[in-house]
């Protein structure tokens, strides 16, 4: 059958934040860290982007280190600038 991928997730993101349903987005981070689905740098920061802006700063920095520890993705620039995105966007 079908498996999500880390853009699909990435959309099912976008789309929750436009329609500001936060729980759900929150739903999500669960489901992608479940699926142990393997990310690019890009898709990442995307992802934790996402969160931000939804003001999910804690889920956003969670994905972050759980992505990282499970080695689903190394985190490049690009990554570490939308974290901190986020975490500036919380103060």
């Amino acid at each position: 059958g079908f498996r999500n991928d880390m853009y699909t997730y990435n959309a099912m993101a976008s789309i929750l934040l436009r329609a500001r349903q936060n729980a759900s987005l929150k739903a999500l981070v669960g489901d992608v860290l479940s699926s142990r689905c393997l990310m690019s740098p890009g898709a990442l920061g995307f992802f934790i982007r996402c969160l931000g802006n939804a003001g999910l700063v804690e889920e956003a920095s969670s994905v972050f280190d759980r992505v990282r520890e499970m080695g689903l993705c190394v985190p490049n620039a690009y990554t570490y600038n939308c974290l901190l995105e986020a975490i500036s966007k919380s103060k």
